[in-house]
């Protein structure tokens, strides 16, 4: 089943409707995408290529911002809640981290992440040895890794808001 028109795939629900179709694979720039299942009223797509998974039709950023909203980060409901899923995130962040080093061979030169949230994983990256930036949809996301990381490292928005960087980035992770 040939991906030519991706609404077509699923009816379209509140979601759909504020979202952006995709003709090609975002990573390999594919044509031929099938139809694999759907996730949360939206069809999942894959490339022929390179077997990417991904939403297509993709959010926008309105539902995006909607959906990563300042509670989505919480993690319960009390400050003893809140401390514990904290305390997991960086000690996950930097576990990525390690295992990033172990991929790319040391912890040197740029880093730039993709939906990075509160910045756990930007915050363990620059301790290991990275220079890092990184970008959200979420404005509280991005206020809050900007605090955690006691600077302006985060650009609040879509890939498509950051600036072309003075060099190109060593690292880009999603």
């Amino acid at each position: 089943f040939s991906m030519t028109n991706p609404i077509a795939v699923a009816p379209l629900s509140a979601g759909l409707a504020h979202s952006i179709p995709v003709s090609c694979c975002p990573v390999c720039g594919e044509v031929e995408l099938s139809y694999s299942f759907e996730h949360q009223g939206y069809p999942v797509c894959r490339c022929s290529r390179c077997g990417l998974l991904f939403l297509n039709p993709q959010p926008s950023d309105e539902v995006l911002a909607g959906i990563y909203s300042e509670s989505y980060f919480l993690g319960g409901d009390t400050e003893r809640d809140r401390a514990i899923t904290d305390l997991m995130k960086a000690e996950t962040a930097r576990l990525y981290v390690r295992n990033l080093i172990d991929y790319v061979g040391e912890a040197r030169g740029r880093l730039l992440e993709i939906g990075c949230a509160n910045g756990h994983f930007l915050e363990a990256a620059r301790a290991a040895g990275f220079d890092v930036r990184g970008s959200d949809v979420s404005e509280h996301s991005c206020k809050t890794a900007n605090q955690r990381l006691g600077g302006d490292y985060v650009t609040c928005g879509g890939v498509e808001q950051l600036q072309p960087p003075a060099e190109p980035y060593d690292v880009v992770t999603m």
